[in-house]
This record gives C-alpha cells, sequence and structure tokens, in this order.
C-alpha cells in the first residue's frame, strides 16, 4: 500500500475515534447513555430498573394523593433524606407539574439538568425572584415518577436506592 494511502487512512480512523469519543462524552454528560446502549433508559418514560419499583410506586401514590388533593397550594416533595436533594410537584384535578428549582442545585447538577431538558425540550422558567425547570405531566402520574427517579438519578448522581423521603401538604 502507498505511503500516502495509509497516511490518509489512518487519518479517517483517527478523525472517526475522535468523532465517536467527542460523541460518547457529550452524551455522557447530557445524562443520555441510551444512543450508547441502545435502550430508551434514560428517557422519562422508560422503564426504571424493578429494585427502584418500591421507590416508584411510592412516588406515583403521593402524586395520585396530590391530584385528590386538588388545591391551589397543593404540593409533594420527594428528598433524598441523606442528600437533602428533592423534585418536587404541584397538582390540581388537571394533574401534576414537576417544578426543579435551580437556586438548589450545584453548578454540575445544574448543567445536568439543563443538558436532560434540554434533550427533551424543556425549558428553564424565570423570573426575577426564581428560576426553576418545570415539566406538565396532566394526568400520566407513571411518567412523572418515572421521570422523578430519573432526575434522582442522573442530576443527583443517586445510586439505585436510597431513602426517599416524602412531604405532602
Amino acid at each position: 500500500m502507498d505511503k500516502e494511502i495509509l497516511i490518509a487512512v489512518i487519518s479517517g480512523f483517527a478523525t472517526l475515534g475522535a468523532a465517536i469519543i467527542g460523541y460518547v462524552a457529550v452524551a455522557k454528560r447530557a445524562g443520555h447513555t441510551d444512543d450508547l446502549r441502545g435502550g430508551a433508559a434514560d428517557s422519562p418514560g422508560a422503564a426504571v430498573p424493578d429494585l427502584r419499583h418500591d421507590l416508584r410506586d411510592r412516588i406515583r401514590e403521593a402524586l395520585a394523593r396530590l391530584v385528590e388533593r386538588a388545591g391551589d397550594d397543593s404540593f409533594v416533595i420527594f428528598e433524598d433524606a441523606r442528600t437533602r436533594k428533592f423534585v418536587q410537584f404541584t397538582g390540581d384535578a388537571e394533574g401534576v407539574l414537576l417544578d426543579l428549582p435551580v437556586q438548589e442545585l450545584s453548578e454540575v447538577e445544574r448543567e445536568r439538568a439543563t443538558a436532560y431538558f434540554a434533550a427533551h425540550d424543556v425549558r428553564l422558567m424565570e423570573t426575577k425572584t426564581f428560576s426553576s425547570f418545570q415539566l406538565d405531566f396532566g394526568d400520566d402520574l407513571d411518567q412523572a415518577a418515572e421521570t422523578a427517579l430519573t432526575l434522582f438519578q442522573h442530576v443527583f448522581r443517586l445510586g439505585s436506592e436510597f431513602d426517599l423521603r416524602i412531604e405532602e401538604n
């Protein structure tokens, strides 16, 4: 093989390798490794591993109670007792709205949340006094529960089992 052709082939493989490594790094930073695994475990409605089944059920049950209360100030907060990291929802008869306040996130958590929500077409809601990511689930409590667990896993980097505390008003 001609030396110039060999150099061109090696250069092509190096460029392809760099592109793949770059894609993997961006996907991991954004918390979207589903493309890398060939599954959809990182999407909001994806199935959560069975060992988290109890957590998902507890979250869904609390969200159902939230909808039943249906007051102007109805809320539920899901918090890891150890780290105090939380995801909160408001709700009424129409369904539930996830609210993740940015002020409560570390810089790296904010980056992960921004990447996660941007990949799901959710933008940061900002006012003069606060900023938060908000996602309206309507009456899809299963997807809301799955998304809450996904945020604990991908934004807060908690393991599959954590000490879930639920605060309801």
